[in-house]
């Protein structure tokens, strides 16, 4: 596994915790299209990853 790599895959998580985050804090302030759009950004974030499925 080169350096690039490792690096892509920090920044990959560190963009998935973001995004989590954000859809929490979301949520509890009740701004739900927010909210959605963070979870959305969540879930496309891993699904393009290597992270699920492979």
């Amino acid at each position: 596994m080169t350096p690039w790599r490792i690096l892509v895959d920090v920044l990959v998580l560190l963009a998935l915790v973001c995004f989590l985050a954000a859809t929490i804090w979301s949520a509890i302030s009740r701004s739900w299209p927010i909210a959605l759009l963070a979870a959305g950004a969540f879930l496309l974030t891993l699904s393009e990853t290597s992270l699920i499925g492979g």
